[in-house]
């Protein structure tokens, strides 16, 4: 089974260079994973970011964002698998 670690906001905010609002704005239009709550806490995925990131960084469109997004955030399902 693959080893899952998370990012607390400063994190993701360091490593992506967006601010609060620019990281919020690209959840809300699919173009960056959703956080997952643990407890009280939102955390991301470290290879989520990761992924978006090396996608960003190769020059994806909006729209292969968006699928590349949707494609992640649906595999969470399967982690336990």
């Amino acid at each position: 089974m693959q080893e899952i670690s998370f990012k607390k906001k400063p994190a993701v905010l360091e490593q992506t260079s967006f601010s609060h609002a620019n990281l919020y704005l690209r959840i809300r239009k699919g173009k960056f994973p959703h956080p997952v709550k643990i407890g009280s806490s939102s955390v991301w995925i470290d290879s989520e970011v990761n992924t978006v990131c090396r996608a960003m960084a190769a020059g994806y469109t909006d729209d292969q964002l968006k699928e590349l997004v949707a494609k992640l955030e649906a595999d969470r399902k399967n982690v336990v698998q």
